[in-house]
């Protein structure tokens, strides 16, 4: 976790920008997902770059209409969160805080913390003669770690973290706000994400280039993905003004069969959409080899 001067400092950076743009509009374009900069600064910040966006958005808005009819505008900046009461933890008629426990039993808060976050009773966490048991899946302490699968592609958490060298914690964070794997990944501004590919129908394509063969524009491509939460295969599916059709392979009843479900009207077409195939790239680095 960030120290919390450290991200206060990012959020006026952020704040800043917005005055910026209130007062010109030329600098309102620093607020958009394409703009590795804006992207970055949000994360520094620990904070969702579509959310802030949006919120840049609708304040110039709503600067706009305050100008138009004279009336004075003024961004409120938020109050600093009061301070956190500090935990204190007992144990044999004893109430301390951990830097108190950690000096008490001549163990490092570091190790009280990481049995504690093990799982480790408070007991445990503070005894200097514990040894920790080896770890095991088929029962406590040790327990599984969890794994993720995105179209039959099965890794841990930091596997992925790992693979498109990107941040764990913006990684988890992203997916318990309720994004998908691969939208999580495609949206941090740091690792590999150029090279993230998303494969429709035997196309592998990044979501730039995804829209550009959509004929519509980026943001309008994300859009259809946050809506209903939806996969790459259905936002692509959805069509666009000058979508290139993708090559499909013939086969011996294909023009049958494509009669059949136009005129039965039965939801073959539907159906066909449903099933586009979406792959994920397990290689960024020889997404384009």
């Amino acid at each position: 976790m960030k120290h919390t001067s450290e991200r206060e400092l990012w959020v006026n950076v952020i704040l800043r920008a917005t005055e910026d743009g209130l007062a010109d509009k030329q600098e309102r374009k620093w607020f958009q997902l394409t703009n590795p900069d804006f992207v970055e600064v949000c994360a520094l910040a620990d904070l969702d770059p579509e959310a802030v966006a949006d919120r840049a958005a609708s304040a110039f808005e709503r600067y706009d209409q305050a100008e138009a009819s004279g009336t004075k505008f003024e961004i409120t900046r938020p109050l600093s969160p009061a301070p956190r009461p500090v935990a204190r933890y007992e144990y044999a008629g004893r109430s301390m805080t951990l830097p108190e426990w950690a000096e008490f039993t001549s163990i490092k808060i570091n190790t009280i913390r990481s049995r504690l976050d093990s799982g480790r009773s408070f007991e445990e966490a503070i005894d200097p003669a514990f040894k920790p048991k080896p770890r095991r899946f088929n029962g406590r302490p040790g327990r599984k770690p969890q794994r993720h699968t995105v179209n039959g592609v099965s890794k841990t958490l930091s596997e992925w973290a790992v693979i498109y060298d990107v941040n764990h914690r913006s990684l988890a964070q992203r997916l318990r706000q309720g994004q998908t794997l691969e939208h999580a990944l495609a949206h941090l501004s740091s690792g590999k994400r150029a090279g993230l590919l998303h494969t429709v129908d035997g196309m592998s394509k990044t979501y730039g280039e995804w829209a550009d063969h959509l004929g519509i524009s980026y943001d309008a491509f994300l859009k259809r993905l946050r809506d209903g939460n939806r996969t790459v295969a259905e936002a692509v599916a959805m069509g666009g003004p000058r979508q290139r059709s993708i090559p499909r392979p013939m086969t011996s009843t294909q023009g049958v069969g494509h009669d059949l479900t136009e005129s039965s009207g039965t939801g073959g077409r539907s159906a066909a959409r449903d099933r586009a195939e979406l792959e994920f790239s397990e290689k960024p680095d020889e997404a384009h080899s």
